[in-house]
C-alpha cells in the first residue's frame, strides 16, 4: 500500500501532516484514545477480558458512478477515532486482556507499484500508526483464531443525526467467533469523565425503544429499561391487596390493549442501591420485554418524612457563611441519617456559597477556597446530599433538587450528582409518580442544563404525561403545549395527547390561550385536530369573547397563516354585531391585517373597519393607520362611503404624516395607487419632508431595498396613471438589476410556449419574461410573454415602437398567491399591474396557473382553454380600439341623426310605432343599419315612465297625445356595434313648467358626469353625483326637502331613478365586461344595486350616460309609506306628477385621456329642442290625416 507523494505523509512519519507550515497531529492521539476505550470497557461492563476483542472495519473507496475512477475517499470516523488510518480496506483489532493493537491492511497486487505508488510493508505501517501488530486482511481470521479470540465487540448503533448505521466489521471467518454488537457502540460514542476524571455512570438504567400505536398513528418512542442484577429483590411481594391497576393505553403495541396486571412487588432500594435490605417499600412492577432486555416500569407509595431536629439543622445551615462550615456541619449529622429536607438545604446553602466566593473573590482567594474544597472532599458530601435526595419519597424533593444543582457553576455542565437526579426523575416520570406541575417543572430544567445529554432525558418524559393525561385540564393545556418544543423523538405522541385534551376542554379556554398553543407549533406544521379546535372555538366564543383575547387569538391565525371558511363567517358575523362599537382600535387594526395577510376578501368586513374609520380615523394613532388602510387596496375593495372617506384619509394623514414611518407612508401610498386614487398633494409633502432620504442612504440593507422597490413602483405608478405626474422622480437605476422570475413562472410559460405558438399563429411572435423600455427594471413590469409582430424575440420591448393601441397582446400568467381567497378576484397589486399595461396600449390575457397545470397532459382542452381566454380577453371587449372606435362613431351619428328626424315629425295624433317606423327607415336607408341594437321604446305620456316600453306587451300603440313627454329609447347596430341613445321631448314641440322643471333637473345631472367623468374614476361614485344632483334640483323646485345626502341614504334616489346611470356599450348594447372577475363586484345596497358595472374608468371605454327620473306609481305610494323616505317627499307637489310619465337622457360617451367625448349629436338644452321641433311642423302630413 503506498501513500501519494502529494502528501507530507508518504515517507510513513509518526504523525499526521501536510507539509511543514500544517500543523503534526501524532499518532499518539490515537493511542490514548484506544487506552481509554479499553478502559471504559473494562471499567463499566461486566465482560470477560480475556479472549475478547474489539473489532472495527475502516472505509473502503466508492466507485463513481460506473466509472473506472472513485469518489474522495474519507475514513470510517469510529475507525478513525481508534486508528488515525489515511488508506481504505483496512481493519483493526483490540486485545481487551493484553490491552494491544493490531492493524490490518489489504495485501496489494505488484501492480499498484506501477499505477498508484509505493508498496509499503507491514513493519511501515507499524511505525506510521503506532499500532503493536500488523496483518493483511486476508489473515483476520486466523490471527484472532491464534490468539484464542472466543468474543468480539463489533459495532453496530444509529447515528441520531442522520439516521443511518454504523458499519459493523465483516470478515471472511467471522461465524467461527461470538458476536457483541450492543455493547461497544454506546461505550465508544459516549466517553465521559466526572470532574476528576472517575465519574462511572450509572448502569441501573438502559435506553430502549417501543412502537405505540394511538389512533391512525404508529410511532417509535424512547423508554427506560431498570436493569436488575437479583430478580429475586424486585419479587418480594406484601401480597395482592396492595397492587394498584396499572394503565396501559400507551403499551397496547404489546399487550393488545389488554391491561398490565401487575406482576409482584420489591423495593427500590434493594433493586437500585442494593442498601438496607431491612427496608421494604411498597412497589408496582410491570414487565415490556425489548431488544435491550426487560423494561420495568415502578408505581411507589409515599412514605413519611423523618422530621428529627430539622430545624434545628436547616438553621445552623441558613447561619453559615462558608462552605467550611456548611461542609463541618453535614458531617457531623450525615452518620444520624439526617433526611433529604436537610439535604437539599445543604446542597442549596453550597451551592449559594460557591456562586458568592466565584462572584466577590480574586482570583488568589478563590484558589485558596478551592484548596479548602478539595481538603473537605467537595465531592464526597456533595454525593451525599444528592443520593439522600433521591432516596426520599416526597417527588418534590427530586424537583428542588435538580432546581437546585441549575445553579452550580463549579461542577462541568455533565456531572454525576445531575446525573443521579435526573435518573431518578426519568424512573419516577415512568411510574407516574410526579403531578403535571412538577412534570412540567422536571422538563423547564432538564432543558435549562447546557448539556446535549440532558436534552435527550426529555423525551423519555412522555410516558410521564401519558400517565397523568386524565388530569389534563383547560389550565394546564397552555404550559404544557409550551414544553412540547422542547420534545424530539416523542413530541408527536405529546401532541397527540395534548391536541386530544384540546379537543375536550376548547371551550373553556379563552381566545388568548388558544392564540399561546398555536403559537406553540413553533417550526411544526399545524396539525388538523388543533385547527378544527381553534375553528370551533371561534363559531361559539368570538362574539362573547374579551377584545384582547381575540386580538392575541387573531393575531395566532396571522402568524400561522391559517384561515378557514367557519372563522371567516364568524369574523364576518361578530363585524356586522359590534364591529363600529369596538373600543380598542388594536383590533379592527388586526382583523384588517389578518384579512389582507390571508387574501380575505370579505366585502362586508372591510367595509365595516372601513366605517369605523371614518368615524375615529382621527383618533387613531399613527402606529395603526397602515394596517387599517393597506388592505383596501391590497383587496381591491372600495372604501364604504367613498367621498366621505377620501375626506378622512386625507386629513387624518395630513395631521399624523411626521408620525409615520416610511415603510408605512409608502405601504398607504400604494394601497391609494392600486385603488386608482392618486394622492399627488400628500406625495409632494412626502418628498418636500425629506423622509425618503435615509432610504436612499440605507439602499444596501435588506430592509431598505424594499423601501426603494416600494418607492419606484409608487413613482412608475404615478408616471403611467396620474395625468399631472409629467417625470419620473425616483432613480430606479439605484436599485439592483437582478430580477427574480418565479420558478413556477418559468416552468409553466416553456410547457405552454408551443400550444400558445399554435393560438396566435405563425403571424406573431412571442418573447419570454419581457422587460419595457421606458419603465423601472423591477419584477412588477416584467412581462411573462409578449406576443408581438417584430420578426425576432426580445427581451426588452421598446414602448416607442407601440404607435397604435391593442397590437400586441401582453400574457400575464397568475400564480394562486395572486388571488383573493377562494375567489377568482385578483389582489390589488395584481389588477394595477394589468390596468397600467393596458394604459401603455397593450391588450392583456389572464391565464390560471393551475388551470394550465391541470391541462398540461390534456392538449385539445389545454389549447381551446388557450383560445377561450384570447377571445373572451376583456380588453379585447371593454377597452375599443382605434377602428371600433371609428365603427361606433359611425353608428352613433348615424342613430343620431334618425333621433332628429323623428323628433321633427313627431306630434299629437302621431302613433308611437311611427314615431319607429321612421327611426327603422332612417337608420336603414340612409346609415346601411339592417338591424337595431334592441326593440326600440317610443313611449309617450305615462308610457314614458315604463322603462322597457315596446315590447309585446306594449308594442308602441299608443296614440301621442297634445302635452304629452315623449321618451324616445333607439339605437341601430352597423357590423355588429350598437348606438343607444335616448331622446325626451314634449309631444307639440313646447315644454311645460312641470316638464322643464324635469328635463332640467335630469339635464343637469347628465352635465355634472360628463364635467366628472374621465379615467381614474368610479363608475358608482358618477352614479351617486348624478343621484345628488338630480335631487338638488326636485328639491329646488319645492317637489322634496330635507337633506340630500340623507335621501340618499334612505334609498329615495331608487324611487326616481330605479336603474344605473349607464352600461358598457360595443358589440353588445350592454357590453360584456360589467362585473367581471378581478374587478368589483355588484352592490347590494339600495341606490347602487341596478348598476350594470361598477369599474373604475379607463381610456378606451364606450359606455352610456343616462339618467333619468319617473313617476311610477308603485314605487310612489311605496316610497310614502316608508317613514324614512316619506319625510322628504312634499305629498301635495308629488300629486301632480302622478301619470306624468318619465324623462331620460341618454348620450353614448367615449373615455378619453382628458375626460370623456360626446358621440350623440342631438338636441339636448329646452332651446335647441324647440328650435330644431319648430322647423318643418307644419309641412308634416301623416297617413291618418284625410
Amino acid at each position: 500500500m503506498a501513500v501519494s507523494d502529494s502528501t507530507g505523509t508518504s515517507n510513513m512519519e509518526f504523525h499526521y501532516t501536510r507539509g511543514d507550515h500544517t500543523l503534526k497531529v501524532p499518532m499518539s492521539l490515537f493511542r490514548e484514545n484506544r487506552e481509554r476505550l479499553l478502559a471504559r470497557l473494562k471499567k463499566n461492563t461486566d465482560l470477560p477480558a480475556a479472549n475478547t476483542f474489539v473489532i472495527l472495519q475502516g472505509g473502503i473507496e466508492i466507485p463513481f458512478n460506473d466509472t473506472d475512477t472513485n469518489w474522495p475517499f474519507r475514513q470510517e470516523s469510529f475507525f478513525q477515532w481508534c486508528f488515525g488510518v489515511e488508506e481504505p480496506g483496512c481493519y483493526g483489532a483490540l486485545d481487551l486482556s493484553l490491552e494491544k493493537s493490531i492493524l490490518f491492511v489489504p495485501r496489494l497486487p505488484a501492480e499498484y507499484a506501477i499505477w498508484e505508488g509505493k508498496l509499503h510493508t507491514l513493519e511501515d505501517f507499524k511505525k506510521r500508526y503506532g499500532v503493536d501488530e500488523t496483518y493483511y486482511t486476508d489473515e483476520i481470521g486466523r490471527i484472532l483464531k491464534g490468539k484464542n479470540a472466543s468474543l468480539l465487540l463489533t459495532l453496530s448503533g444509529k447515528n441520531s443525526d442522520s439516521g443511518l448505521y454504523a458499519q459493523e466489521a465483516v470478515f471472511d471467518g467471522i461465524g467461527q467467533f461470538q458476536i457483541d454488537n450492543n455493547t461497544l457502540y454506546p461505550e465508544i460514542c459516549e466517553w465521559l469523565e466526572s470532574n476528576r476524571g472517575d465519574y462511572k455512570s450509572s448502569k441501573a438504567l438502559a435506553w430502549t425503544t417501543i412502537f405505540l400505536e394511538e389512533g391512525m398513528n404508529i410511532q417509535e418512542l424512547p423508554l427506560i429499561v431498570k436493569k436488575i442484577n437479583d430478580i429475586g429483590l424486585v419479587c418480594n411481594g406484601k401480597g395482592k391487596n396492595d397492587a394498584t391497576p396499572f394503565d396501559s393505553r400507551y403499551l397496547d403495541t404489546f399487550k393488545k390493549k389488554e391491561q398490565f396486571g401487575v406482576i409482584s412487588k420489591g423495593n427500590r432500594k434493594q433493586a437500585v442501591e442494593k442498601i438496607d435490605i431491612e427496608t421494604k417499600i411498597a412497589k408496582q412492577r410491570i414487565d415490556i420485554e425489548t431488544e435491550e432486555g426487560t423494561a420495568i416500569l415502578f408505581s411507589s407509595d409515599l412514605e413519611c418524612l423523618k422530621h428529627t431536629n430539622i430545624e434545628e439543622i436547616l438553621e445552623g445551615l441558613n447561619s453559615s457563611h462558608s462552605t467550611k462550615g456548611i461542609y463541618s456541619l453535614l458531617e457531623n449529622k450525615i452518620s444520624d441519617e439526617i433526611n433529604c429536607r436537610i439535604a437539599l438545604q445543604g446542597l442549596r446553602k453550597i451551592i449559594e456559597m460557591e456562586n458568592v466566593q466565584r462572584r466577590y473573590k480574586n482570583a488568589k482567594l478563590l484558589r485558596q477556597e478551592q484548596l479548602v474544597v478539595n481538603t473537605i472532599n467537595r465531592d464526597a458530601v456533595l454525593k451525599q446530599l444528592v443520593k439522600m435526595i433521591v432516596r426520599s419519597q416526597d417527588s418534590q424533593m427530586i424537583v428542588e433538587g435538580l432546581c437546585a444543582l441549575k445553579k452550580d457553576k463549579f461542577s462541568p455542565p455533565r456531572n454525576i450528582y445531575r446525573d443521579y437526579l435526573s435518573d431518578e426523575a426519568l424512573i419516577r416520570a415512568s411510574d407516574g409518580d410526579f403531578t403535571l406541575s412538577q412534570l412540567m417543572d422536571v422538563i423547564k430544567v432538564l432543558s435549562s442544563y447546557k448539556d446535549s445529554r440532558y436534552q435527550e432525558f426529555i423525551d423519555i418524559l412522555w410516558v410521564g404525561i401519558a400517565n397523568r393525561e386524565e388530569e389534563i385540564n383547560a389550565d394546564l393545556l397552555v404550559p404544557l403545549f409550551k414544553l412540547m418544543y422542547l420534545f424530539n423523538q416523542s413530541k408527536n405522541m405529546v401532541r397527540i395527547i395534548l391536541e386530544k385534551k384540546l379537543s375536550e376542554h376548547w371551550l373553556r379556554l379563552t381566545g388568548s390561550q388558544i392564540g399561546e398553543i398555536l403559537n406553540c407549533y413553533h417550526r411544526d406544521v399545524l396539525s388538523l385536530g388543533c385547527l378544527i379546535s381553534a375553528s370551533k372555538w371561534a363559531s361559539v366564543s368570538m362574539n362573547t369573547s374579551k377584545e384582547k383575547d381575540l386580538i392575541d387569538f387573531i393575531q395566532s391565525l396571522y402568524a400561522k397563516k391559517y384561515i378557514d371558511d367557519r372563522i371567516e363567517l364568524t369574523l364576518e358575523e361578530y363585524m356586522k354585531a359590534k364591529g363600529i362599537h369596538i373600543k380598542d382600535p388594536r383590533l379592527i387594526a388586526t382583523i384588517m391585517n389578518y384579512c389582507g395577510t390571508m387574501r380575505v376578501r370579505n366585502v362586508h368586513i372591510i367595509s365595516i373597519c372601513g366605517e369605523y374609520f371614518i368615524k375615529y380615523g382621527k383618533k387613531l394613532p399613527a402606529s395603526l393607520l397602515a394596517p387599517i388602510l393597506m388592505p383596501f387596496g391590497l383587496l381591491d375593495i372600495e372604501p364604504p362611503h367613498s367621498k366621505l372617506f377620501w375626506e378622512v384619509f386625507e386629513e387624518v394623514l395630513f395631521e399624523k404624516f411626521l408620525d409615520l414611518k416610511p415603510n408605512e407612508i409608502l405601504d398607504i401610498l400604494l394601497s391609494c395607487i392600486y385603488l386608482e386614487k392618486y394622492p399627488l398633494s400628500f406625495w409632494e409633502i412626502v418628498v418636500k419632508s425629506h423622509s425618503l432620504d435615509m432610504i436612499y442612504k440605507k439602499k444596501h440593507t435588506i430592509f431598505n431595498k424594499d423601501l426603494l422597490y416600494k418607492l419606484i413602483l409608487f413613482d412608475a405608478s404615478m408616471y403611467i396613471e396620474c395625468e399631472h405626474y409629467r417625470n419620473f422622480r425616483v432613480n430606479s437605476n439605484s436599485i439592483a438589476k437582478s430580477l427574480f422570475v418565479d420558478v413556477r413562472l418559468r416552468r409553466i410559460i416553456n410547457q405552454i410556449y408551443k400550444p400558445l405558438e399554435c393560438v396566435v399563429g405563425k403571424e406573431k411572435k412571442l418573447s419570454k419574461n419581457v422587460l419595457l423600455s421606458k419603465l423601472p427594471f423591477i419584477n412588477f413590469y416584467v412581462l411573462d410573454i409578449l406576443i408581438h409582430s417584430l420578426s425576432v424575440s426580445t427581451e426588452i420591448f421598446n414602448l416607442y415602437l407601440q404607435s397604435n393601441r391593442n397590437l400586441n397582446t401582453v400574457v400575464l400568467i397568475h400564480l394562486p398567491e395572486h388571488y383573493c381567497r377562494n375567489t377568482k378576484h385578483l389582489i390589488g397589486p395584481q389588477m394595477t399591474r394589468k390596468r397600467q399595461i393596458r394604459k401603455l396600449g397593450f391588450r392583456v390575457v389572464s391565464l390560471n396557473y393551475m388551470t394550465l397545470e391541470n391541462l398540461l397532459d390534456q392538449p385539445e382542452e389545454l389549447s381551446n382553454y388557450l383560445i377561450q381566454n384570447f377571445e373572451a380577453a376583456e380588453d379585447a371587449r371593454v377597452i375599443k380600439s382605434a377602428k371600433e372606435i371609428d365603427v361606433l362613431r359611425y353608428v352613433v351619428k348615424i342613430s343620431s341623426e334618425a333621433h332628429k328626424a323623428v323628433m321633427r315629425m313627431v306630434r299629437p295624433g302621431l302613433a308611437e310605432f311611427q314615431a319607429e317606423a321612421a327611426f327603422l327607415n332612417y337608420v336603414y336607408s340612409i346609415g346601411g343599419c339592417r338591424h337595431v341594437s334592441y326593440t326600440c321604446i317610443c313611449g309617450s305620456g305615462h308610457n314614458a315612465s315604463i322603462l322597457h316600453y315596446g315590447h309585446a306587451g306594449a308594442p308602441n300603440s299608443k296614440i301621442i297625445q297634445d302635452g304629452d313627454m315623449c321618451l324616445f329609447d333607439m339605437g341601430g347596430n352597423y357590423c355588429g356595434y350598437a348606438a343607444d341613445i335616448t331622446c325626451s321631448f314634449p309631444a307639440n314641440g313646447k315644454f311645460t313648467n312641470d316638464q322643464k322643471f324635469i328635463y332640467n333637473a335630469v339635464l343637469n345631472a347628465r352635465d355634472a358626469v360628463m364635467k366628472a367623468a374621465k379615467p381614474g374614476v368610479s363608475w358608482t361614485d358618477m352614479h351617486l353625483l348624478a343621484n345628488e344632483t338630480m335631487l338638488s334640483s326636485l328639491k329646488e323646485g319645492g317637489l322634496l326637502i330635507g337633506d340630500v345626502k340623507d335621501m340618499i341614504e334612505s334609498g329615495l334616489n331608487e324611487v326616481f331613478q330605479p336603474h344605473g346611470l349607464g352600461h358598457l356599450m360595443g358589440l353588445d348594447v350592454h357590453d360584456v365586461g360589467g362585473y367581471l372577475p378581478g374587478h368589483p363586484e355588484r352592490s347590494t345596497s339600495a341606490g347602487i344595486r341596478k348598476l350594470r358595472t361598477a369599474r373604475t374608468l379607463h381610456t378606451g371605454m364606450v359606455l352610456t350616460i343616462e339618467p333619468g327620473c319617473y313617476f311610477i306609481d308603485c314605487l310612489l305610494d311605496a316610497a310614502l309609506n316608508d317613514p324614512k323616505q316619506s319625510q322628504f317627499i312634499v305629498r301635495e307637489q308629488l300629486e301632480r306628477f302622478r301619470g306624468w310619465g318619465g324623462i331620460r337622457i341618454e348620450d353614448d360617451v367615449l373615455i378619453t385621456e382628458t375626460g370623456v367625448e360626446n358621440l350623440t349629436q342631438v338636441p339636448r338644452t329646452i332651446e335647441e329642442i324647440e328650435n330644431w321641433m319648430a322647423v318643418g311642423r307644419s309641412d308634416l302630413k301623416l297617413p291618418q290625416d284625410k
